[in-house]
């Protein structure tokens, strides 16, 4: 003998099983939607650190770019300053380089001959040459070249964004008779 169930008992049980079998489904889906979410979260988040890094890597090539074409600066100054230094110790008139309150920066061998000095650097031009009779006259020559005057006797093309100026300046009557020659 079989035993069956009642109709509404196998009703409930089916109704049951279609309810456990349909919450399993619905927490799927909603797993699978949360773990959608966190892929689209960690793609846009990789996304995000791609652009970084290729936007690094893009400085990085501007800065290398910066480097060595500085670096070709740098040589082309030294070279441009090597040209200048070969000009200024060659020329045969006593020369000199000095800051904006005429203390001396650089000379040329030309100055040094003439003066006997080894290192003037530093020493006011009117210190550098111990002529205490011609000091007030050649500190006005001193600042009118550093301002970027022309003088008789002497010359000061000067007024650049470094506040050095060069000039040739005869520095005693015996130097300033051979320029007036």
């Amino acid at each position: 003998m079989k035993t069956s169930l009642p109709i509404p008992l196998i009703a409930i049980s089916v109704l049951i099983a279609v309810l456990v079998l349909g919450t399993a489904l619905l927490l799927g889906l909603l797993a699978m939607r949360r773990a959608a979410c966190e892929n689209q979260a960690l793609r846009d988040e990789i996304a995000r650190r791609t652009q970084a890094d290729d936007e690094r890597a893009a400085r990085q090539s501007e800065m290398e770019e910066g480097a060595q074409s500085l670096a070709q600066t740098n040589t082309l100054l030294a070279e441009a300053s090597g040209r200048f230094q070969e000009l200024f110790q060659g020329l045969p008139v006593a020369c000199l380089c000095c800051d904006r309150e005429g203390r001396i920066m650089e000379w040329n061998r030309a100055w040094a001959q003439m003066h006997g000095q080894e290192n003037p650097l530093g020493r006011r031009v009117e210190e550098a040459l111990g002529d205490p009779d011609g000091a007030p006259a050649l500190a006005e020559a001193v600042r009118a070249a550093l301002g970027g005057e022309a003088r008789e006797g002497g010359s000061g093309p000067t007024g650049g964004p470094t506040g050095r100026g060069c000039m040739s300046i005869p520095t005693c009557s015996r130097c300033a008779a051979r320029t007036a020659r």
